[in-house]
């Protein structure tokens, strides 16, 4: 079965004999994905779906690409660099989504009501909130062109409506332990314990690696300005925290972190102060110098798309990027490219301005 070639990530030095390379995906509603990946009612041409950014999307010769520093520099729409839909739809049949066998998804969140699995396997369109017709950050995070052998499993842990100063809450923040916190940290380490419950083929013989994780969250902190001013605090406190958790594992190595800020309700336009303030934490924490290296931001404001500018579709609902299969599979992009370049030593951490687009 092709591979899916349609980008960015998990860039794993090694050829066959290479560990499992598993990465943690976690945050709110907007990493669990809202991206609609067909429009059935509208006869499959809604835009902002993924169906019809494969099958009729055309980028305007005018419109910018932008890699991970011109995104957070040029402060305006523009498409991320690297991100490539051509590959996904399956070309032997003309319809269905190709599947990377090499990365595996194991999505554990919200079913029912109660933590559980929503779904299980090869990376392909689909991992979103209702585990069938919605899309993540996940897509992004992946390259059908890693040498062969390579395999990946993308631990995506997430849950709508959470915050970061309550439900994520970390130990070190003081007061109560966020549930999602907990809920995360023991799954994982679950998991790890025998991953062939969540990939089946794991040799144990070739081991496996925990690298990092990707964050996108924020919406929820933006809501009060208590929880926005203690952001930044609960961020650092975050990454310190998910070092210790899993300190034996990787050895006392840091965990690489790639942080996609909160970019949604109305992109550059005028978002509130409170969620300014969330976007400046997420931002600052990656400039500390004890995270130097390990920790990078990126700017996701151009990946906005306007409800009215995709002719009222896929979903009104600014915080989930209106739904836009687009705006998540960049994201997803740009996430993915920080991740590459802490890993390689090569990442530069662009200047985030957190203010609004004074255009």
């Amino acid at each position: 079965m092709k591979l899916l070639s349609f980008l960015v990530l998990l860039f794993v030095a090694g050829v066959h004999a290479a560990p499992l390379k598993v990465y943690l995906l976690l945050g709110q509603s907007n990493m669990e994905g809202h991206g609609v990946v067909v429009q059935e009612d509208k006869q499959h041409t809604q835009n902002g779906t993924l169906f019809y950014a494969v099958k009729s999307y055309k980028r305007p010769a005018d419109w910018p690409l932008c890699d991970t520093a011109t995104a957070a520099t040029n402060r305006c729409g523009c498409d991320a660099k690297g991100a490539d839909f051509s590959a996904l739809v399956n070309s032997s049949s003309g319809d269905g989504w190709n599947q990377n066998p090499n990365v595996w998804v194991d999505y554990f969140g919200k079913a029912g009501d109660s933590w559980g699995t929503v779904r299980n396997g090869p990376l392909q369109p689909g991992f979103g909130f209702d585990g069938k017709n919605t899309l993540g950050t996940e897509l992004g995070k992946q390259d059908g062109r890693n040498p062969p052998g390579t395999k990946v499993l993308l631990l995506k842990v997430a849950w709508g409506g959470t915050s970061l100063a309550v439900d994520w809450r970390p130990p070190s923040s003081g007061g109560e332990i966020g549930w999602c916190y907990s809920n995360t940290t023991t799954h994982v380490q679950e998991v790890l314990k025998d991953l062939t419950t969540v990939y089946p083929d794991y040799d144990a013989k070739e081991g496996f690696e925990l690298v990092g994780w990707f964050w996108h969250q924020g919406w929820n902190d933006g809501c009060t300005v208590d929880m926005s001013a203690e952001y930044q605090k609960n961020m650092a406190n975050l990454i310190r925290d998910l070092n210790n958790e899993f300190s034996v594992i990787t050895k006392g190595a840091k965990l690489f972190v790639s942080i996609a800020v909160q970019g949604t309700s109305g992109g550059w336009g005028h978002q509130p102060d409170r969620r300014l303030e969330v976007i400046e934490g997420q931002y600052n924490v990656s400039t500390y110098p004890e995270f130097e290296g390990t920790v990078g931001a990126v700017e996701t404001r151009g990946f906005w798309r306007d409800y009215a500018e995709t002719g009222n579709g896929p979903i009104n609902q600014g915080y989930h990027w209106n739904g836009n299969a687009e705006s998540y599979l960049y994201v997803g992009t740009a996430a993915g490219q920080a991740m590459q370049g802490l890993v390689a030593g090569t990442w530069k951490q662009p200047v985030i301005d957190p203010t609004n687009n004074p255009s």
